[in-house]
């Protein structure tokens, strides 16, 4: 389990290493023949697509339990607004939580998957906005 973050600072910086990290997984290099993957893929994933899918989930839920627990130890006061942009995120998380179980039991597509996945990252960059650079 993730160590709690301390601060809304730390949760902006975990945002921006995440959005970096998607950016250069996406983009890819640029020479399409140097791109092939160095390592195998980790266990119980089906395929890279299915494993940036889980890594993403992954960190979305480490971020919203840092959260969590920040705003419940009230080392993180969240604004009115923080808090509805916050909830949009978890939404957004229970959808592609389902979609991609789903995808692991044959009843939704990657396709689909991805696309709830995308949603949650989505609403990540918005939250990202939302709480500005700096700490509160």
């Amino acid at each position: 389990m993730t160590p709690p973050l301390k601060n809304k600072l730390e949760v902006i910086m975990v945002l921006v290493l995440f959005a970096l990290g998607l950016g250069m997984t996406v983009t890819g290099c640029l020479n399409p023949a140097a791109n092939t993957p160095s390592t195998a893929l980790a266990p119980g994933y089906i395929n890279a697509q299915d494993q940036t899918m889980g890594e993403v989930l992954g960190t979305a839920h480490g971020i919203v339990g840092g959260l969590l627990q920040q705003a419940t130890s009230g080392s993180f006061v969240p604004t009115a607004t923080e808090k509805l942009t916050i909830n949009s995120l978890v939404g957004a998380l229970n959808v592609a939580d389902a979609a991609y179980q789903g995808y692991h039991a044959g009843t939704v597509t990657e396709a689909q998957a991805a696309i709830a996945v995308s949603a949650v990252q989505t609403q990540q960059q918005l939250l990202q906005a939302q709480m500005g650079t700096g700490g509160k």
